[in-house]
């Protein structure tokens, strides 16, 4: 009976699975015979060509040497204010310009406008290279009008020089905004942009945390200054270094807010606004001195551990992440278990033989580095077989 009801299982199996492959041949029919025209060799060529690792490097390259370009003009202009900008800066800008649209074009031929800027799961950085040559040409034009104006007097088609200039500076300014495509090409780069993008939210609660406790100290501490100024107005007795001080840290609200602000970030030494309240309260050197600790030792150590958290738990769930850790522990898996079998190889000839193998219960070092991997080699003879996956009789260990 129990034969019977297997063999009916394993009918019905048999037809769901053939009715699934004929349905699959059914659609890949009709898709074929849907298409008017099939992609021409060129455009697959051009993708595989687009997509390959040596031409992202080319465009990695290319990205940096022209921000480093784009620096070294800066760089000039910022030590030569009354000399021009020298020809071969506008040339090679020009051509670096030229190049970058040559591959903006080829990737919308190989992948198509719609799929680009639409459909592709990066069409964001897409629209950004749009955005980018168009100002990189739009700098060629105005590079143009510049040096045609250098000969013309100082305007050209009522628009002055000086003007055009800004106009450049704004353009070179948005090319330098290329220089992320490098984030696209580099992993650990990629994680690191996108452990910030997930703590932006902790971050926004965090610094309104920081208004809110900024807000009820600031309102303490610019009260008693004030009081503090409207007495010394009536009888002078603190001086008038201690009312530029008040003045300075502490009147109006905003300016207190701020300078508690900087307190806590490094902007200024706590110990400079600490002092001109001291001359006025010693209540509020109390005050001031247990901000200080609360937010130091408290508030930004647990905002610290937040985002750490939150970063940790984000990225660990990052499909590219997890993608990237498990091929890189694969490689590292399979490296190890090669110089473990490369340890088994006893006469050297490449290959592990059932004697060699069963040595691996004589020796313990091999046994150990074998469970290190999470191997079960107890039963020698069903190992060998496991792995010997062509029945040759023996192992390859390559």
């Amino acid at each position: 009976k129990e034969s019977s009801v297997s063999a009916v299982l394993y009918a019905e199996e048999r037809k769901a699975r053939q009715v699934a492959q004929d349905l699959s041949a059914h659609e890949a029919k009709k898709a074929k015979e849907n298409s008017t025209t099939s992609p021409p060799l060129k455009v697959s060529c051009l993708q595989r060509l687009l997509s390959s690792s040596q031409f992202e490097c080319v465009m990695a390259f290319a990205i940096l040497s022209n921000s480093f370009l784009i620096g070294m003009e800066v760089q000039w202009n910022s030590t030569h204010l009354t000399e021009p900008t020298p020809l071969p800066f506008y040339l090679i800008q020009h051509a670096y310009a030229i190049f970058f649209l040559i591959e903006l074009v080829l990737r919308c031929r190989a992948l198509g406008l719609r799929a680009l800027f639409i459909s592709d799961g990066l069409f964001a950085w897409a629209w950004l290279d749009f955005f980018i040559v168009v100002a990189a040409l739009v700098e060629m034009v105005f590079d143009m009008m510049y040096l045609v104006g250098t000969g013309k007097g100082d305007t050209l088609g009522g628009v002055s020089q000086l003007r055009i200039v800004r106009m450049i500076r704004i353009t070179r300014v948005v090319r330098t905004f290329r220089i992320q495509r490098i984030i696209r090409f580099v992993a650990p780069l990629r994680t690191l942009v996108f452990s910030i993008a997930v703590t932006l939210k902790s971050l926004v609660w965090a610094m309104v945390l920081l208004a809110m406790i900024m807000f009820v100290v600031g309102i303490l501490c610019t009260q008693t200054a004030t009081d503090a100024v409207i007495v010394e107005l009536e009888a002078p007795v603190l001086g008038e270094e201690v009312l530029a001080d008040l003045q300075v840290y502490w009147l109006p609200l905003d300016q207190a807010m701020y300078t508690l602000f900087q307190t806590i970030s490094g902007g200024v030494s706590w110990r400079d606004p600490a002092i001109s309240m001291e001359r006025v309260s010693w209540t509020m050197r109390l005050v001031f001195t247990v901000f200080i600790s609360f937010v130091y030792f408290a508030v930004l150590n647990v905002v610290t551990g937040v985002f750490c958290s939150c970063a940790i738990e984000t990225t660990s769930r990052n499909p590219e992440v997890i993608a990237s850790a498990m091929i890189k522990n694969k490689q590292t898996y399979v490296e190890n278990l090669r110089n473990v079998f490369h340890s088994m190889d006893e006469d050297g000839s490449g290959l592990i033989t059932l004697a060699e193998f069963e040595n691996i219960l004589k020796d313990e070092m091999l046994n150990a580095h074998l469970i290190a991997l999470e191997i079960d080699c107890s039963d020698a003879w069903t190992l060998f077989k496991l792995i010997d996956a062509d029945k040759s009789g023996v192992i390859e260990i390559e």
